[in-house]
């Protein structure tokens, strides 16, 4: 019998790896004349069906994920698993959101092109969910307040 994981790694196929955690730096948008950074943390796990993670191969997705932070604001936590059966190289990732779970694989004959069409596929359903959340109706009401 084996020994649990520890706590912060995974246990993924036998192998155990630890998980990283990604610091974003965002400006504070206070309304003080001088603007602070405020660091925030996404949780980035990357794990391996019948591959080693190397740790260029987490970079490369880390710096893909960070690509979504532009439309998704804070992004809790990301689960990207890399799978490899034959020929098929498969990337597919779930992405945690504060009220809202987004899910997207993509399958290619090379990796690296598998983990660019998974994240073409989530940033195009970071736009769909930001124009869900953004409330459009307000300026067409502050329009409508104002006295002709």
């Amino acid at each position: 019998m084996t020994a649990p994981a520890a706590f912060g790694e995974i246990a993924s196929g036998g192998l155990v790896m630890p998980a990283r955690c990604v610091t974003v730096k965002r400006p504070n948008h206070s309304e003080t004349a001088q603007p602070e950074t405020e660091t925030q943390s996404m949780n980035v796990q990357v794990t391996g069906h019948h591959v080693e993670i190397t740790p260029a191969l987490r970079e490369y997705v880390t710096g893909k994920l960070e690509r979504l932070e532009r439309h998704l604001g804070q992004m809790i936590d990301a689960h990207v698993i890399l799978t490899v059966e034959k020929e098929r190289n498969q990337a597919e990732a779930r992405i945690e959101l504060a009220g809202a779970t987004l899910f997207a694989d993509a399958t290619t004959d090379d990796m690296y092109a598998a983990i660019d069409a998974l994240v073409d596929k989530l940033d195009s359903q970071a736009k769909k969910h930001k124009g869900k959340t953004n409330d459009h109706h307000a300026a067409s009401a502050r329009r409508a307040e104002r006295p002709a």
